[in-house]
C-alpha cells in the first residue's frame, strides 16, 4: 500500500543558501510523525514546502514529494490549493498572521465549507460554531462573530485550528499547534 504522504531527498534553498538537506519520511493513513530540531533547523519551511508555500524565492527539490496520487512538485498552484484545506489541513503558528483581522472567526473557518462542500449557509454556520467548539472555544456562537483582534492569542488559535480540521483532511500538519493556548 502507498504511503499518504511521501518524502525523499527533500531540500530547499533560499538563493544560495540550504535551509533543508536530504529529508526523507513517509506517513501512513493514521499515522502521526514529530519533526523536531532547534529553532531555524527548517521545521517550518519543511511543513510549508508540502502544501507549495515554502515562501518566495525558494527553491524546492526531492527525488519524491508525493500526496498520494499526486507529484506535490509538479502540481499547478490550482491543483495545490484545491488540496489545501480538503485533502491536506494546515495549522499555522502564528494565528495573528493565518486570520483576516478584518473578518469574523466565524467566516474565516466557514471559508473550507464553503469552498470544498455544498452546505447551504445555515449548514455552514451550524457547522462552523461545532467546530469552534470542538477547538475548545468558550461560548462559539460569539467568537463566531468577533474579529481576531477582539480574542486573545489562545483563541486565535483554537480558531485556525478549527479551520484546518473543518474539512476533516486525510493529512494535517500543525505546525507548533499548541503556540500560545490558554
Amino acid at each position: 500500500m502507498k504511503p499518504l504522504l511521501e518524502v525523499a531527498d527533500l531540500s530547499i534553498h533560499f538563493g544560495e543558501h540550504t535551509v533543508v538537506s536530504g529529508v526523507s519520511f513517509a506517513i501512513e493513513q493514521g499515522e502521526c510523525l514529530a519533526i523536531v530540531g532547534e529553532s531555524g533547523s527548517g521545521k517550518s519551511v519543511t511543513a510549508r514546502s508540502l502544501l507549495g508555500l515554502a515562501g518566495p524565492g525558494s527553491r524546492v527539490e526531492a527525488s519524491t514529494l508525493r500526496f498520494g496520487d499526486t507529484a506535490l512538485l509538479d502540481a499547478t498552484g490550482r491543483q495545490l490549493r484545491s488540496l489545501r484545506g480538503r485533502d491536506i489541513g494546515f495549522v499555522s503558528p502564528g494565528a495573528l498572521v493565518a486570520l483576516d483581522p478584518l473578518r469574523p472567526i466565524g467566516r474565516e473557518v466557514g471559508d473550507a465549507l464553503r469552498l470544498h462542500t455544498r452546505m447551504t449557509p445555515v449548514e455552514r454556520s451550524r457547522r462552523t460554531i461545532e467546530l469552534l467548539a470542538e477547538a475548545g472555544l468558550p461560548e462559539p456562537e460569539l467568537r463566531a462573530a468577533q474579529r481576531p483582534d477582539q480574542l486573545s492569542g489562545g483563541m486565535r488559535q483554537r480558531a485556525v485550528i478549527a479551520s484546518a480540521v473543518a474539512l476533516r483532511p486525510q493529512l494535517l500538519i500543525a505546525d507548533e499547534p499548541t503556540t500560545a493556548l490558554d
